[in-house]
């Protein structure tokens, strides 16, 4: 499925990847119907304060958003798996990450160089205790049963 480039005029799809970001920053939303973000399409990105990635992205690539300096807010929708090696490393103004049930693995550096931080996670505790992670959250505090609204 091609995009219109007249409906995501930020972004260059092809087929269900983006493959460059074009955006002013600001609040990004990953459009449903894309499946894959090229590699390090936003990283250092330092306009980016807010994202949103459709559940149709399964995975975060490694080194995706590293860097991305102003990112405060992380929505990652359900259908999203996995979270990359060092995916949001050294995004130093993070504040809130939300989580979907989904999430089965969070890499190793997922979120290194990053202040602290909360994880709203839409699963219970036990459910989190089944996520696999490479490396300690440790500068995050996570909170349970906790969507995006």
């Amino acid at each position: 499925m091609m995009y219109e480039l007249n409906k995501y005029t930020e972004f260059r799809i092809d087929d269900t990847m983006i493959m460059e970001y074009f955006g002013d920053g600001g609040s990004v939303i990953i459009p449903e119907g894309v499946t894959d973000i090229f590699f390090e399409v936003f990283c250092a990105n330092d306009s980016i304060t807010a994202l949103q990635i459709a559940g149709t992205v399964d995975d975060i690539t490694p080194f995706l958003f590293e860097g991305c300096l102003a990112l405060k807010r992380v929505v990652l929708c359900e259908g999203v798996t996995k979270i990359g090696l060092s995916s949001f490393k050294d995004c130093a103004a993070l504040e809130r990450v939300f989580l979907p049930k989904s999430i089965s693995s969070i890499a190793k550096g997922a979120f290194d160089g990053c202040g602290a931080f909360v994880i709203h996670y839409a699963g219970n505790e036990q459910m989190w205790k089944e996520v696999k992670r490479e490396a300690p959250l440790d500068n995050a505090t996570v909170i349970f049963n906790s969507t995006y609204s």
